[in-house]
C-alpha cells in the first residue's frame, strides 16, 4: 500500500511534458514498473547535476573577477592604508571639463628625527623615502603629494625639511593634522616605514621628537606698474587741455592704459563693450580731445621755438641809378632889410663926403 500511494503522488507530480520512454500507463502490478520508473529518474538526475554543477562553477567565476571581490571580505591592511592615504583627496572624475581642477597650496614643514648616527641617516636614499613615507602618513596625503624633502644634521638632530602640495581649501586641515601628531605615533610611523624599507635594523632608535607645520602666506600680488605719461607730439595740444571723460580719466590715462592708439584706434586695455563716446564729455571724446589718442589740435610753428623772427629786409636800392642824387643848393644867407642902397654901411641914410670936400674941411 505505501508503494502504490508513492506511485499516485509520482504520477500526479509528473508534468505534460514527462518522457513516454519511462512511463507505462498499461502496467497492472506496481511491482513490475518501479525499476522502471527509479530508471527515468535517474536518467534526468545527471543531467540536472551537470547543470547545477556549471551553474555554481559560472557563478564562482563571475564573482572572483568582480571589482568588488566577494561579498563581506574585508580589505586587506595594504589596501586600507592606501584608501587612507586619500583621506584628503576626493578627486572626481573629469567629466569633460565640467568641473575645473582646484586650486592647490602648500603646506611647509619639518620633522625632527633622532637617529644615533644622523650623518648616515641623513644622506641615506632609503631613509629619505622612508621619511617622505612618514610625512605622508602622518599628514594623510598620497606620497605623490609630497614634493620635496631635504635632510640635514643639525647638532646631531636630523631636520627633515618638506613642502606638500594640496588642495587651497585643505591646506589648514593638512598642517594642522601634522602639528597636533604625536611624537609617539610619529615614531611608530617612522619604525614601520623604515621596516618596509628594510633598514630597521641599521637605525633601531630612530624616532621624530617634533613635527611642524604651516601654510605660508603668498605674498601679495604688487600693483602693475603706471606706464610712464606720453610726451606731447611736438606741434600737438590737447583740445581742450584739461580733458575727462565721464569717469575721470585723463589723456594720460588713456594712453598709459592703453585704452587707444596713436591713429585714434582702441588699444588693448580697452573694453570691447563700449565705445569712447560713450564715456564723451559735451561731446568731445578721448579720439578727439588727445593727441595720444590721434585728436587734439595741431599748430603749424614749434612752440617750443624760442628763436626770433627774421628782421626785415632794408629797402632795395634801384640798381640802375648811376649818378649821384643832386646836392641841394645852399641856403642864401638872410638879406638885412635895412640895406636900401649901396655901400658899406647898410645902415647909412647920408652919403659919404667927397675928397675935396674932406679937404676944404
Amino acid at each position: 500500500m505505501v508503494r502504490e500511494s508513492n506511485y499516485a503522488l509520482l504520477q500526479v507530480g509528473e508534468t505534460v511534458d514527462r518522457d513516454p520512454e519511462n512511463v507505462d500507463i498499461g502496467s497492472t502490478s506496481n511491482d513490475e514498473h518501479t525499476g522502471s520508473t527509479r530508471g527515468g529518474v535517474t536518467k534526468f538526475a545527471k543531467p540536472l547535476a551537470v547543470l547545477l554543477l556549471l551553474g555554481m562553477a559560472v557563478g564562482i567565476y563571475s564573482v572572483a573577477n568582480s571589482p568588488s571581490g566577494v561579498a563581506g571580505v574585508q580589505p586587506s591592511d595594504k589596501e586600507y592604508g592606501k584608501a587612507n592615504e586619500n583621506l584628503f583627496y576626493e578627486v572626481a572624475e573629469d567629466l569633460g571639463g565640467s568641473t575645473p581642477p582646484p586650486e592647490s597650496a602648500t603646506v611647509t614643514g619639518v620633522l625632527s628625527i633622532e637617529v644615533a648616527n644622523p650623518d648616515q641617516f641623513a644622506s641615506d636614499q632609503a631613509a629619505l623615502e622612508a621619511v617622505t613615507k612618514t610625512v605622508a602618513e602622518i599628514a594623510g596625503v598620497p606620497v605623490s603629494a609630497i614634493e620635496d624633502v631635504k635632510m640635514v644634521n643639525v647638532d646631531g638632530i636630523v631636520k627633515a625639511d618638506f613642502t606638500i602640495n594640496v588642495p587651497a581649501d585643505q591646506a589648514d586641515q593638512v598642517a594642522d593634522k601634522i602639528k597636533n601628531s604625536t611624537p609617539e605615533s610619529d615614531s611608530a610611523i617612522l619604525s614601520e616605514k623604515l621596516d618596509d624599507a628594510g633598514i630597521s635594523a641599521t637605525y633601531p632608535d630612530a624616532k621624530v621628537t617634533n613635527a611642524e607645520a604651516e601654510v605660508p602666506t603668498p605674498a601679495p600680488t604688487p600693483a602693475p606698474t603706471p606706464g610712464p605719461t606720453p610726451t606731447p607730439t611736438p606741434g600737438c595740444t590737447d583740445t581742450p587741455s584739461d580733458w575727462k571723460s565721464s569717469s575721470g580719466s585723463t589723456c594720460a590715462d588713456y594712453v598709459s592704459k592703453a585704452y587707444c592708439t596713436a591713429d585714434g584706434g582702441y588699444g588693448s586695455g580697452w573694453d570691447d563693450s563700449s565705445t569712447f563716446d560713450d564715456w564723451a564729455v559735451n561731446g568731445v571724446a578721448a579720439d578727439d580731445a588727445c593727441c595720444g589718442c590721434g585728436g587734439g589740435s595741431t599748430s603749424t610753428t614749434n612752440p617750443c621755438d624760442t628763436t626770433g623772427g627774421p628782421n626785415p629786409a632794408p629797402t632795395p636800392v634801384n640798381p640802375c641809378i648811376t649818378t649821384a642824387a643832386p646836392t641841394p643848393p645852399p641856403t642864401p644867407a638872410p638879406v638885412n632889410p635895412c640895406i636900401t642902397t649901396p655901400g658899406p654901411n647898410p645902415c647909412a641914410t647920408t652919403p659919404a663926403p667927397t675928397f675935396f670936400g674932406r679937404l676944404v674941411r
